[in-house]
């Protein structure tokens, strides 16, 4: 979730050319979200209390592999987004239309 939360910085622009630090308050909430997080998970009287147990560098692994498909399906929902508004305006514009045949 806070992968997906970075990637919606931008509705229809990617995550490449809208880097994270373009919403400051977004990142330091991302960012303290993810060490509550790992907190949460490796200080054991913290895990105790939500009955949790910390990951191995594996499980992290698979945790992280998981979460990557969001950004790269909302990723390519962008792209179609930006390429159909490419493609209206140059409809609307005239630059896209073929003469007519007599």
């Amino acid at each position: 979730e806070m992968l997906n939360a970075l990637n919606a910085i931008s509705e229809d622009e990617s995550l490449l050319s809208v880097p994270p630090w373009a919403n400051k308050w977004l990142l330091a909430a991302v960012c303290a979200g993810v060490l509550q997080q790992a907190l949460i998970l490796s200080l054991p009287p913290i895990a105790a209390l939500f009955e949790v147990a910390p990951l191995s560098p594996s499980e992290w692994a698979v945790a992280a592999s998981l979460s990557m498909p969001v950004v790269l399906i909302d990723e390519a929902f962008k792209w179609r987004r930006r390429r159909t508004r490419t493609e209206r305006a140059k409809s609307d514009t005239g630059t896209n239309m073929h003469p007519h045949k007599p």
